[in-house]
């Protein structure tokens, strides 16, 4: 190692830097540091070595803990706001944690070590007043190996936590719990484990992205830091979700289309700041450009004036002093780094690409309708074809008129054909030159004369539901065209779910045909008598004075011999067994037993009548049974 990077006064640190190296190579992370103690040289420098690193660790651990504070608090605000629908309260929350984590992670950090030449202003002198004036030497072990250091604890950090929760915390608590729930909804809770959050994984994803972009040019190793990080990313997400998460939102593209609009800017940044780090002639010699046609490109031609002897190096000591005027940065500024060759298309490539960016925000697509048309245009402009300008020129009249009349007519005959079809025959479609079909919908594009027609064909053979049969590469009719890209809700009209859904309506069918088979045929009740007891032995009285039977209903005389075969319910037969007892004369002692008079000289009917008619109805109930 050369000590030709180092100042007079840091040779001891160039030594023993040396020398710390090659112990750790040759004894290990922790007896060559011991080695390098007992060493007196260098026992100061291994002690403020490892203070440093250990202070460098520190600060990119409390930038990992701000952003994960700053990911609860912007939740919670998220939540205090009141969002109408998931996706919006995920959007906001997305954005805003990236925005928090980019200034926590890049800017902040680059701005406090910055030094802006603002001394005279006392608040700005204490918050802006680093050591750092460029992206000098002295930056990137510093500075830049603490960005490095906070992207790669970025990286590992979040995925080392998901996996412990995935394979170590997860289980033991599902262990731990799963003896002390007692309802099912609760066992499900914790089984399903807790709910996908997308907003935290595309900050991360984005500040990785952006950092990366920003700081590449002068420190390549945080491509391969982000590589690891969104492969770690999309596996570790993977997993999680089907091992740990459970995805109860469906979120719509809004937070994918805010995602792709942003990622562009990534390109403008990483031209910029690597411009300015490649501007540094003292780590990158390059050459300065012509500096008398720059200066007369850009309008300064009075410094030429003034001096017209000066060489290429007074002329940028004199640009340097009048840019500075205007530059924060003053000789250290961007604006004095253009002229250097390995700048210059840096810096035009990152206004371009600003400029572009800015035009598509503001006018949006009507940019790129201009450049179409432009471009056609141009190509207009470029491919006129030769023989129009041998009749421009042309000074015979009538040879111009015929070259004209010639161009007219073939112009005529590219003009396209529109075809309208009738829907029984077969389709064709008049398309442009650039028109691509869709291979897989059966769609084919031919040329047809000046013309390109569409027509469509069977991709495979099919047999309709009314016994129409389409055999491969025969050619659909319009109607059969405009039906087959149209969707349906139904379920069966899904080729996937066609069969399942036949055999569920078939095994439906044939459970309601056994189901008719054996259940009994429903009672039909009619009017019926309740029956008024006050012993619990009526109950069941009550009950079969309720069911249908079948009576043999003897005649009043003896001469009637002929039996009639009545449907009547016990109540009935019991109304006309009183009817005819009624009617016929009782004697006295019966009657005595059977009746007796209350205050008003009614005659009320007691337990016997109503057993009579339960033994009636029991008789005529076995007689029924007995004939069927």
């Amino acid at each position: 190692m050369s000590c030709e990077a180092y100042e007079a006064s840091n040779v001891l640190y160039c030594f023993c830097s040396s020398a710390l190296t090659n112990s750790i190579k040759t004894y290990g992370f922790i007896k060559g540091p011991k080695r390098m103690w007992d060493a007196k040289p260098c026992r100061g420098f291994t002690k403020d070595y490892l203070i440093k690193n250990s202070f460098m660790l520190f600060a990119a651990g409390i930038v990992v803990v701000v952003n994960f504070l700053l990911n609860n608090i912007l939740r919670m605000f998220a939540v205090f706001e009141r969002h109408s629908s998931e996706s919006t309260r995920t959007i906001r929350v997305a954005v805003r944690m990236f925005v928090a984590q980019f200034l926590n992670t890049a800017i902040i950090v680059m701005l406090v070590n910055a030094s802006f030449g603002l001394g005279n202003v006392k608040v700005a002198k204490e918050l802006l007043g680093g050591k750092y004036a460029d992206f000098e030497r002295g930056w990137y072990p510093t500075v830049g190996m603490g960005i490095a250091t906070t992207m790669l604890l970025n990286a590992f950090l979040p995925q080392i936590t998901l996996f412990m929760h995935m394979y170590v915390v997860s289980p033991i608590h599902r262990w731990y719990k799963r003896r002390s729930i007692r309802t099912q909804a609760k066992m499900d809770k914790l089984y399903a484990g807790p709910t996908f959050d997308i907003s935290q994984r595309y900050p991360m994803v984005l500040n990785s992205v952006f950092v990366t972009m920003v700081f590449c040019g002068g420190s390549p190793i945080l491509l391969f830091i982000a590589t690891v990080a969104s492969a770690g990313v999309y596996w570790f997400d993977k997993l999680s979700i089907l091992y740990l998460y459970s995805v109860k939102t469906t979120y719509d593209e809004i937070l994918g289309k805010v995602t792709i609009q942003v990622l562009p800017w990534t390109l403008a940044m990483h031209l910029g700041f690597s411009a300015w780090m490649y501007g540094n002639t003292d780590l990158l010699k390059g050459s300065v450009l012509n500096l008398p046609w720059l200066l007369r490109s850009v309008g300064l031609k009075a410094v030429l004036l003034d001096h017209p002897n000066a060489t290429s190096d007074e002329l940028y000591g004199i640009l340097t002093d009048k840019l500075g005027k205007y530059d924060v940065l003053g000789k250290h500024g961007f604006l004095v780094k253009i002229v250097f060759s390995q700048v210059m298309l840096m810096t035009i490539l990152c206004f371009a690409v600003t400029f572009g960016l800015l035009l598509y925000i503001i006018f949006g697509k009507l940019v790129f309708v201009v450049l179409r048309q432009m471009l056609v245009f141009l190509k207009h402009v470029v491919f006129i074809p030769v023989e129009l300008f041998h009749a421009l020129f042309s000074k015979d009249d009538e040879a111009r008129a015929k070259e004209a009349e010639r161009r007219q007519q073939k112009k005529k005959e590219k003009l396209p054909v529109v075809i309208l079809p009738e829907f029984t025959e077969p389709f064709v479609m008049s398309v442009s030159r650039r028109y691509r079909p869709d291979d897989g919908l059966g769609f084919q594009r031919c040329r047809v004369d000046n013309t390109y027609e569409l027509t469509c064909v069977w991709p495979k053979d099919i047999v309709h539901e009314n016994g129409v049969a389409r055999t491969a590469g025969d050619r659909k009719l319009s109607w059969e065209t405009m039906q087959a890209p149209v969707t349906s809700y139904a379920i069966e009209a899904n080729e996937k779910y066609r069969y399942p859904v036949k055999q569920i309506l078939n095994a439906w069918k044939r459970v309601k045909e056994v189901r008719r088979e054996h259940s009994p045929e429903p009672v039909h009740l009619e009017k019926v008598t309740p029956v008024i007891a006050k012993n619990e032995s009526h109950v069941e009285t009550a009950v079969a004075a309720t069911e249908i039977v079948t009576i043999v209903a003897e005649g009043k005389n003896d001469g009637d011999t002929e039996d009639a075969l009545t449907e009547t319910r016990p109540e009935e037969t019991a109304d006309s067994i009183e009817t005819d007892a009624a009617i016929e004369p009782v004697d006295e002692e019966p009657a005595s037993d059977s009746t007796e008079a209350n205050g008003n000289g009614e005659v009320s009917t007691d337990t016997p009548a109503i057993e009579t008619t339960a033994a009636s109805a029991e008789a005529a109930q076995e007689q029924l049974v007995d004939n069927k």
